[in-house]
């Protein structure tokens, strides 16, 4: 594998998504080829944050970000290459957006760009740190974002699973022609996973999305936000 770095943000941002920002970030893109030699088969590029300073959290995300990078470049891009012609026009484009950084919580969401045999995949994937307190640095399950409410993250997310079907019915009742024709509970509950498809919006409000396209059928996203008050609502009985 042979990478080749792009460029770095000279830039610390404070990104005051929220209230206050809990750690200072800045952005490094890189991007790398395999095989070494000869014609890529597969492309990948990447940008993701780097975070300033020596504390467990900035540590923690560092490692995890650093990991992310050199599994894709070491380990993912041979296997998605083992059968792919090397005519070049394979590649993988990582974007890291951060969508909470406050004194609380840290998440970002990775949108993923694939492109192999002339045909784009969108993917979505995401993750929530607690920023302090008990957990401080330890990646965030939905019951541990949530304040600790209901029994678990799996009671949670089927509870949202149930509660997104309703309002994507309603929808579909007033002929909503946003929504896909074939779109149905049983497809819903198939490629909607709550309990990992979350990340923390600004203000700590937990933000459920489908993959790109599920709702559509063609390439657009979806969110449904919850605050920890509404979630608490869907454990009492209707």
């Amino acid at each position: 594998m042979k990478t080749r770095l792009l460029r770095t943000a000279s830039l610390l941002l404070m990104l005051s998504l929220s209230a206050s920002a809990a750690v200072e970030v800045s952005f490094e893109s890189g991007e790398a080829f395999y095989p070494q030699e000869g014609t890529p088969i597969y492309t990948y590029d990447y940008t993701y944050p780097v975070i300033a300073g020596e504390g467990a959290l900035s540590e923690e995300l560092n490692h995890y970000f650093e990991v992310a990078i050199g599994e894709m470049t070491g380990l993912v891009l041979p296997m998605f290459a083992a059968d792919m012609p090397g005519d070049g026009s394979n590649r993988v484009t990582d974007v890291y957006e951060i969508t909470c950084n406050s004194d609380d919580y840290f998440s970002f969401l990775l949108r993923r760009s694939t492109l192999s045999e002339g045909k784009e995949k969108l993917s979505l994937q995401s993750a929530v740190f607690a920023a302090s307190g008990p957990y401080a640095a330890q990646s965030l399950t939905l019951r541990g974002l949530a304040g600790e409410i209901g029994e678990s993250s799996a009671q949670l997310a089927e509870l949202v699973l149930e509660d997104v079907w309703r309002g994507i019915e309603a929808r579909m009742a007033r002929g909503d022609s946003g929504i896909r024709e074939d779109m149905s509970f049983e497809l819903l509950s198939q490629e909607f996973f709550p309990e990992s498809y979350f990340y923390a919006g600004p203000m700590g409000e937990i933000v459920f999305y489908l993959q790109p396209g599920l709702l559509d059928g063609e390439s657009g996203e979806a969110t449904f936000t919850y605050t920890a008050q509404q979630l608490e609502a869907l454990l009492k009985p209707r």
